[in-house]
């Protein structure tokens, strides 16, 4: 793993708690506040399963709850299950709670980036487009809430690792077109030489029957 994605990786864990702290409950309903409170606190107990099945339970009676969408998507996130907590965090992402949408848009820019970093590898292209994912759903979580160091840090860091992939990728590419360029060339020198030694076996074979025809010649004198 390069610096860069070091770097990212690092405030991407720190950043992803320090979302997940303030984890909401809606005082408004007591019980429902309850049920919240219980699941959050085993999350931060380490209970990843335990917790989302709490939240689950709890969606039941407040399946429109924002709160516990975006609460649950942690928890999945936590749990490495990125693609979940990518679509419980777009849920959340259009909240009427500003800082619900801004932390959501923010995660849902960790989740590009994570898949991106997944991808690196295997697929540059596809890493590329997860990460200029990441840098619109920074900028949206920026609209709510300007004052996020976190995204503009993060904007800066998927930027850089984009301008290394690309060169990474024209690296690649220049070396598979030298690679096709020496094959191509092997190949006509051994199409030359296959007809260098056609040639020579023609000619040896004339020499033998121009041979065998004078010493017959020869004979019949």
């Amino acid at each position: 793993m390069n610096a860069i994605q070091k770097k990212f990786c690092a405030s991407l864990v720190l950043s992803s708690i320090a979302c997940g702290a303030p984890l909401w409950a809606d005082d408004g309903d007591r019980d429902l506040a309850i049920e919240i409170n219980k699941a959050n606190e085993l999350l931060r107990g380490g209970d990843v399963d335990a917790a989302i099945g709490a939240y689950q339970q709890a969606k039941e009676h407040a399946p429109e709850s924002a709160d516990l969408s975006y609460n649950t998507a942690v928890a999945q996130y936590r749990k490495g299950d990125v693609t979940a907590a990518r679509q419980l965090f777009q849920a959340t992402a259009a909240s009427e709670n500003d800082a619900i949408a801004a932390k959501a848009r923010y995660n849902l820019g960790n989740c590009n980036y994570a898949s991106a970093l997944q991808q690196s590898e295997k697929d540059r292209p596809a890493a590329i487009r997860e990460l200029e994912s990441a840098i619109t759903n920074y900028r949206s979580a920026l609209d709510v809430d300007p004052s996020d160091a976190d995204a503009r840090a993060n904007i800066e860091l998927a930027s850089l690792l984009i301008d290394k992939l690309r060169e990474e990728q024209k690296q690649q590419e220049q070396q598979q077109e030298h690679q096709e360029q020496q094959q191509k060339q092997n190949e006509q020198q051994q199409s030359e030489q296959q007809k260098q030694d056609q040639q020579q076996r023609g000619d040896s074979q004339q020499h033998s029957q121009d041979k065998v025809q004078q010493q017959q010649s020869q004979s019949s004198q």
